[in-house]
């Protein structure tokens, strides 16, 4: 197994190829094959990585079909990626309508503003104007705030 991380590791570009090579190198120095991929998860921080971990762990305590269950996690980790790439493309509509949404009252301030100057008249001079605007504004960077929210998604 140590020779097949080593092969990995000169085969791979960087930055996997030299994670892998620290892999192969920890093991060589004594550490088992679950801590040195439990210390690379923990490195790179990707959630593959952990549950990688996390099977080798278990293959190393309980035995069994150690190719079983890489393949089974490969195919569970492909799967999340499309799940991912699905919901986003299905999460699309809701973001482009939220940037129109969001930028609509701008827009059409600036065109009132370049094709009828005189449209909002006195208003500009009344001193509750800019409480107003600052009050609208809050409120609608806090709408921005919830669509934002709504059409994102963590994984």
């Amino acid at each position: 197994a140590s020779v097949a991380i080593g092969l990995v590791a000169r085969e791979m570009p960087d930055p996997l190829g030299t994670e892998f090579g620290i892999v192969s190198d920890e093991i060589t120095f004594g550490l088992s094959m679950e801590q040195a991929v439990r210390k690379l998860s923990q490195r790179v921080g990707f959630e593959g990585l952990h549950l990688l971990s996390v099977s080798l762990s278990i293959q190393a305590k309980t035995g069994g079909n150690l190719t079983g269950i890489l393949s089974n996690l490969s195919s569970v980790l492909r799967e999340r990626q499309k799940l991912r790439m699905k919901i986003r493309a299905l999460s699309a509509e809701g973001r482009v309508s939220a940037w129109i949404i969001s930028l609509f009252p701008i827009v059409i301030f600036l065109i009132l503003q370049l094709v009828a100057p005189a449209y909002y008249g006195t208003v500009w001079g009344d001193p509750i104007i800019l409480p107003v605007f600052l009050i609208f504004g809050t409120w609608a960077l806090f709408g921005d705030f919830i669509m934002y929210r709504m059409v994102n998604f963590d994984f």
